[in-house]
């Protein structure tokens, strides 16, 4: 199995709580404006923290699988994170662009 397709895996694990977070944030953001950006980057991290914590610590078996196919679990959060905030970013600012550009 490739790697990539073992991240996309893993990734699974987190998508439903990651998009409903990412849309949380979008919808604050459109009603409330560009000032709300501070708050809702640090709603955005303390979340992903918990939801970091409740994966690791209830689907830790999971993880045993992924280590014997040569993938840490260090190695899987920082790429699932990394990749769940460039799509938080580039949806900020497409964000942006539709609503205070197209007025």
């Amino acid at each position: 199995m490739s790697t990539f397709r073992l991240f996309i895996t893993f990734y699974g694990y987190f998508f439903l709580s990651a998009i409903l977070l990412t849309i949380a944030c979008l919808v604050a953001f459109w009603n409330y404006g560009l000032e709300t950006i501070g708050p809702i980057f640090q709603f955005k991290v303390c979340s992903l923290g918990v939801t970091v914590w409740f994966i690791a610590t209830y689907k830790k078996k999971e993880f045993f699988y992924f280590r014997n196919l040569g993938l840490s679990p260090g190695l899987l959060w920082t790429v699932t994170l990394v990749f769940d905030f460039i799509l938080f970013g580039s949806l900020v600012i497409f964000t942006y662009f539709i609503k205070w550009r197209t007025h």
